[in-house]
């Protein structure tokens, strides 16, 4: 009796498998030519493969200075000296009723008032640090460990130890601590001068408290400042993520030296967004040997009030190239005794350019005081070499604005009268000659050039101004359809100011 179970009919499976295999040869015929699937790969995608290999390198760089530099990062807790005060109101029923006096650990929800005679937490911040010696020493920022009663370090390795302040610099947001312990790594310190933009970089740190975290960017600029937040700013700008808690860590090179310490961000949100600042190499390490040597930080010190040239102001001087103005010469300071006078223009100190007033006064605040400088200068269209030798910077002077109104206005919208004792001792002012403004008109020329009441002008286009007359008279005698060049002092020292032509 023959079968008629297919399982069993030979020629069936047969067919089966024949069917298959014709399917697989017509695959392997149509979709994937023999001779294609042995050829070599083309030209460009064999360079894209071997072009990997950059990629590959790359992240062993990023590998290897994460290992390097990793054991000179620590985590730095800093503990304040005031209890923090309990808040006010909101002692929720509801909470009591679940809670009663006793919250849950960690938990203090908006407005809780804790009941009287409970001890108060002393307010923790958290932030991070760079050894730098074998001997202790760490570089942190200032705002880390500003009023800290108790400084608290944690190793890479999980050791702990309480810190002691060695000396702290609030102009340029720099800190040293010291701990007593041994096998300590220092890091390598680099130059952050041969930085430049698209640099790689890797920032390490404790954002949030996630200890040790690495982080990849490249430098997105150099030299930034007037950000407001230090006196003496020069900072990287980085695109690699920095966090709250990255404070006092390191910016690093890929040859795993320490270029900068990171220390703020620009954020609406309190989080990274990509815009990161990191005080330079240059500038952390003089303020740590001054610091170290010293036990303060001493800069150098030109005397003079210095300001950015303008495209009027350079006009006005026939100046065409790039330098910085001086406003003032103080007395009695080094400038002075060099024979620098105001309307100089410096274009270069021992050799290298300065641009902006941040990079003069980062050149001569770098520099020890007693240092002989050289400054290029250019002096009524001829070029000078002058040399200073700087002195100690004083602490920041500031002069007190306040006079009266007066009636009168001009054409250009500003009214003056004669400065006199009653008015300098009003303004603080050693200034004997000059004008002070008491009114300022809105929408004016002088109200287009910044010129506010209780400023002194001393100086129009180059003339001295004693009083009221000289001022109406000098004045006047310039061209309707030209910018006027003053010389102002105000609150911040001296500076020229280019006042539009009258009724403009």
């Amino acid at each position: 009796m023959t079968s008629n179970k297919t399982s069993n009919n030979p020629s069936r499976t047969l067919s089966l498998l024949g069917g298959g295999a014709l399917l697989l040869s017509s695959i392997a015929i149509i979709g994937v030519p023999p001779d294609l699937a042995i050829a070599a790969p083309r030209d460009d995608v064999a360079a894209a493969r071997s072009e990997l290999q950059v990629a590959t390198d790359l992240s062993q760089a990023f590998k290897l200075v994460a290992k390097a530099v990793s054991p000179s990062v620590v985590h730095i807790t800093a503990i304040g000296k005031t209890p923090t005060a309990p808040a006010a109101g909101l002692n929720d029923d509801m909470l009591r009723r679940f809670f009663g006096d006793r919250m849950p650990p960690g938990f203090t929800p908006p407005g809780y008032t804790p009941p009287n005679g409970t001890p108060q937490p002393r307010p923790r911040g958290s932030g991070s640090g760079l050894i730098v010696s074998t001997d202790g020493h760490i570089v942190t920022n200032h705002h880390v460990v500003a009023d800290a009663s108790v400084i608290e370090v944690r190793l890479e390795d999980g050791r702990e130890y309480e810190a002691t302040l060695v000396g702290a610099d609030p102009e340029s947001d720099i800190a040293v601590v010291k701990v007593s312990a041994d096998d300590l790594v220092p890091a390598t310190i680099g130059n952050s001068d041969a930085l430049e933009v698209g640099d790689w970089v890797v920032a390490i740190g404790n954002p949030f408290g996630l200890d040790h975290t690495v982080t990849a960017g490249i430098v997105s600029a150099t030299g930034r400042s007037g950000m407001g937040l230090a006196t003496f700013e020069n900072f990287i700008q980085t695109d690699a993520a920095i966090n709250p808690g990255n404070s006092g860590g390191p910016l690093v090179n890929l040859r795993g030296e320490v270029i900068g310490i990171n220390t703020a961000i620009s954020s609406r949100s309190g989080g990274n967004n990509g815009v990161g600042f990191a005080v330079p190499s240059s500038m952390f390490q003089h303020v740590l040997d001054s610091i170290l040597d010293d036990g303060k930080v001493e800069r150098g010190w030109l005397g003079v009030n210095v300001q950015a040239m303008s495209a009027d102001l350079a006009r006005s001087f026939d100046f065409d190239g790039n330098g910085v103005l001086i406003a003032d010469v103080l007395a009695n300071g080094p400038a002075l005794d060099a024979g620098i006078k105001a309307g100089d223009i410096v274009t270069a100190v021992n050799g290298k350019p300065v641009a902006t007033p941040t990079e003069l006064v980062n050149a001569v605040a770098t520099s020890d005081p007693g240092t002989r400088v050289n400054l290029a200068i250019e002096r009524n269209g001829r070029s000078k070499k002058i040399a200073v030798v700087l002195g100690e910077r004083p602490g920041p002077q500031r002069l007190a604005a306040n006079a009266n109104p007066s009636r009168v206005t001009g054409e250009y919208g500003v009214a003056v009268e004669t400065l006199n004792d009653e008015l300098a001792n009003r303004l603080g002012t050693d200034t004997t000659k000059g004008v002070v403004i008491t009114r300022v008109m809105p929408d004016s020329p002088a109200a287009r050039a910044g010129l506010r009441t209780g400023e002194i002008i001393l100086e129009i286009a180059g003339e001295r101004v004693e009083n009221a007359q000289d001022f109406t008279r000098v004045l006047g005698d310039q061209a309707d359809d030209r910018a006027v060049r003053l010389r102002v002092e105000s609150r911040g020292g001296v500076r020229f100011v280019m006042l539009p032509p009258r009724g403009e």
